[in-house]
């Protein structure tokens, strides 16, 4: 029964669309988000939020 619904889940998933399966947010890689905040340095680092660090 398992298998049966990870495979149906797996077709409905893959019917998606790249921006429905990212819930309309853009993904960034690590590489691209090092590069973006200078490799998490504490100079661009602006607070805490509910999910960790957040960085200008």
């Amino acid at each position: 029964e398992l298998k049966k619904y990870d495979s149906e889940m797996a077709s409905l998933i893959g019917n998606l669309t790249e921006d429905e399966r990212n819930h309309g947010l853009p993904q960034y890689s690590l590489r691209a988000m090092q590069a973006a905040t200078n490799n998490f340095s504490n100079e661009n680092k602006l607070g805490r939020g509910g999910f960790g660090l957040v960085y200008k």
